[in-house]
């Protein structure tokens, strides 16, 4: 699986379930300073990319195409699988992590997001937030308010003069909602993470007074909803989907290719039209224009994304940034939970049924993840909780009967 490890057998160790393979490697500190190679190893497949996110339900850099074939073809053969079966299982199911650390994420990595990964849509909607570190290109179709699909392509126009005209009005609808794609694709691991953290802490309530233990991942290790994490993964993702954009004005060769792409498109849209434009007259136009579709959209996405809670208007006042409001809303979310799933859990009253918490949070979500995010916290409080305490009720009618 890894042909190219410098580890020594007797350093490795491995935790097996029924879901996952969890490979456990020496921290570097603890490793003689003679084994540079084995050290810069252990670093860089614990180092976390954004396409990582490909492996939901794991968070690991394992790529099955770096293994050696002979032995996937083996594997192939043991379990009659096709060789593409067998990659996306590996790619899902193998974590890499340090013994010092490999305890505080097992049961939160293996109860925590196992079950998401088979039982709900979020391996898809990961799969989405993995695609959205990838820069836009002329052909990035999004759906507008209005239900229009367009693209950078339709804001620019080829008139009858010759001359390139273009729609800052489409184009600023289009960068909103281009942009609002990737907030709600940050949405997706919030739910997520906030769910994986109420499995960790049922695990140590249940175990509370007993000899069976583990470190948690969190600070807020006695809370259902544990803050720290959220708001670690909250920027990240934030940073992260704000980049893509940046790179463009970094890239020379990345814009000159939308330019090219562009003209392109232009050409065969207008193929019929009578006036003609010299190719270099066109190119200078549209990488005009698209500098200030960049420049546009650069501006805009610093409502969305910037990490700070508020941000100077045109008239000198404050205002919120998106940023904040989801943050806001996250408190509101994890409120709702710690208070009423405590309290009921404290009075014994979700004992039974309270893993139904964790399904009815991903799926009420994951139905419409835009719009649910919002409401969540209401329709726990509403709804969910007080129909798990009154199924436990029921549960403990019928067992005393």
């Amino acid at each position: 699986l890894f042909p190219d490890q410098p580890l020594h057998a007797n350093e490795l160790n491995v935790v097996m379930t029924r879901t996952g393979v969890y490979w456990i490697l020496p921290d570097p500190a603890s490793l003689s300073a003679d084994r540079d190679e084995a050290k810069t190893w252990i670093k860089r497949h614990r180092r976390f990319r954004f396409e990582q996110f490909t492996h939901f339900p794991m968070f690991c850099n394992f790529d099955s195409r770096d293994a050696e074939h002979s032995l996937l073809t083996t594997i192939c053969e043991d379990l009659q699988w096709e060789i593409s079966e067998l990659r996306f299982q590996l790619d899902r199911s193998m974590m890499l992590e340090t013994g010092g650390d490999i305890d505080k994420y097992l049961i939160h990595d293996s109860w925590g997001h196992i079950w998401q990964g088979y039982l709900s849509d979020l391996t898809t909607l990961y799969d989405r937030l993995a695609t959205k570190q990838l820069p836009i290109n002329a052909d990035y179709h999004v759906a507008l308010p209005d239900d229009n699909i367009v693209c950078l392509a339709d804001c620019l126009y080829l008139l009858r003069d010759g001359s390139v005209d273009y729609d800052e009005s489409l184009a600023v609808d289009y960068i909103h909602a281009v942009i609002q794609e990737r907030v709600t694709a940050l949405l997706s691991p919030i739910c997520a993470e906030l769910c994986a953290d109420i499995i960790e802490y049922s695990f140590h309530a249940d175990y509370q007074g007993t000899d069976i233990s583990l470190p948690s991942s969190s600070l807020f290790k006695h809370r259902a909803a544990k803050l720290d994490f959220a708001w670690a993964d909250m920027q990240y993702f934030a940073k992260a989907l704000a980049r893509p954009i940046r790179q463009y004005q970094r890239d020379d060769n990345l814009r000159i290719a939308m330019v090219q792409r562009l003209c392109s498109l232009l050409r065969l849209k207008y193929a019929n039209n009578s006036a003609a434009i010299d190719d270099k007259d066109l190119f200078t136009a549209v990488d005009r224009m698209v500098s200030q579709f960049i420049d546009r959209f650069v501006r805009i996405q610093e409502d969305y994304l910037k990490t700070n809670f508020t941000t100077t208007v045109s008239d000198g006042s404050a205002s919120t940034t998106t940023f904040a409001r989801i943050f806001a809303n996250l408190l509101r979310i994890q409120f709702a939970i710690n208070e009423c799933y405590e309290q009921h859990l404290a009075k014994g009253k979700l004992k039974q049924g309270r893993h139904l918490i964790h399904f009815f949070i991903i799926h009420y979500f994951q139905q419409n993840p835009a719009a649910h995010f919002w409401s969540l916290d209401e329709q726990l409080a509403e709804w969910c909780l007080p129909f798990v305490s009154a199924i436990t009720d029921s549960e403990k009618q019928h067992s005393r009967s």
